[in-house]
C-alpha cells in the first residue's frame, strides 16, 4: 500500500481516503471515522492520506463483490506485527485488539503470526532479492573497466 497527500479540499482524486492518526486506540479511531462520515468533518487534514496500490484495488473489488463498506487507516506504530514484551505490535496487534477487522497489505506469513491470525491464500509473491557487497575503501579511478577484458579497451 502506497500513500500520498490529499488535495487542498482533503479529498483523494485517485485511490482511497485513509487516515494516518499515529494511534491504534480504537476509541480515537472510531471518533475520527465518525467525524469523517458526518456532515461536519473535523478530522485534521494532516491525518488524511490517499492510499493506493494493488492491495487497495483488490480491497475495492472485494468490497464491491461482497457488498461491504470499509474505513482505512495506517497502523499507528507503522509495523507489521511482532511479539514484543508480552504483546503483539503493529497490524497483528490491531487485529487481535479489535482496532482492525482486516489488514490489507503485502504481509509476510510466518509461524508466529499464523498461530494468532488467519491469512488468505497468498495472492502475490516475489523472489526479488538484492545483495550488495560493502567496500572498506574507495574504488580506484579505473574500476569501471574491471568487468571488461583488456582487448576490449585496445581495440
Amino acid at each position: 500500500v502506497f500513500t500520498r497527500e490529499v488535495d487542498d479540499e482533503g479529498l483523494c482524486p485517485a485511490g482511497q481516503l485513509c487516515l494516518d492518526p499515529l494511534t491504534n486506540d480504537s476509541t480515537i479511531l472510531d471518533s475520527l471515522f465518525s467525524s469523517l462520515h458526518s456532515s461536519n468533518d473535523t478530522v485534521p487534514i494532516q491525518f488524511k492520506k490517499c492510499c493506493y496500490g494493488y492491495c487497495i484495488d483488490l480491497l475495492e473489488k472485494l468490497a464491491e463483490d461482497m457488498n461491504f463498506d470499509f474505513d482505512l487507516y495506517i497502523v499507528g506504530d507503522g509495523k507489521y506485527g511482532a511479539w514484543k514484551n508480552g504483546h503483539w505490535t503493529g497490524l497483528v496487534g490491531d487485529l487481535l485488539g479489535g482496532s482492525a477487522h482486516m489488514a490489507v497489505t503485502s504481509f509476510s506469513i510466518n509461524t508466529a503470526r499464523s498461530q494468532v491470525i488467519d491469512f488468505t491464500s497468498p495472492f502475490f509473491s516475489t523472489s526479488l532479492g538484492i545483495l550488495v557487497r560493502t567496500r572498506d575503501t574507495a574504488a580506484p579511478i579505473g574500476a569501471f573497466m574491471w568487468p571488461l577484458h583488456w582487448t576490449m579497451w585496445l581495440g
